[in-house]
């Protein structure tokens, strides 16, 4: 599951269902691998009325995001602001947090051992600064 896809699941019901449904249908020598976001808690932080440049590498389109964190539902929505000289776009979604050792549970709930945990998609080691999780787990 790449690309932070699992967070577009907000409740916890929806994220058992998914990993239900993922073991079951993995075979018995399979492997689960998927990328999740490392919340930052200084991101999670911000002040929602303050808007961040971001992506500065495209010539002629400046980006730029703002979010809210709901720390009940550990739900981060982001709006970006694309700015080109047909003028802005905006997209907004909501992405789940999950917090590393949550994530460890939920997937020791749902049958799974994790195997490994990276922090890049270069087999990086994961640490408290990598900003994705990548977790590589089996059946229990």
């Amino acid at each position: 599951i790449p690309l932070h896809s699992l967070s577009h699941l907000h409740g916890n019901d929806d994220v058992r269902s998914c990993l239900a449904g993922i073991r079951k249908s993995l075979k018995k020598d399979g492997r689960l691998a998927f990328a999740v976001h490392n919340p930052d808690p200084a991101v999670l932080a911000r002040d929602p009325d303050e808007v961040f440049r971001i992506h500065p590498g495209i010539a002629g389109v400046a980006a730029y995001e703002s979010s809210r964190y709901d720390s009940a539902g550990q739900l981060l929505d982001l709006s970006w602001f694309v700015e080109t000289s047909g003028g802005t776009e905006r997209f907004a979604y909501t992405l789940r947090m999950f917090f590393p050792l949550e994530i460890v549970s939920m997937l020791e709930c749902s049958g799974f051992r994790v195997e490994q945990r990276y922090g890049w998609y270069d087999g990086t080691p994961f640490t408290e600064e990598s900003g994705t999780h990548i977790l590589v787990a089996s059946k229990a």
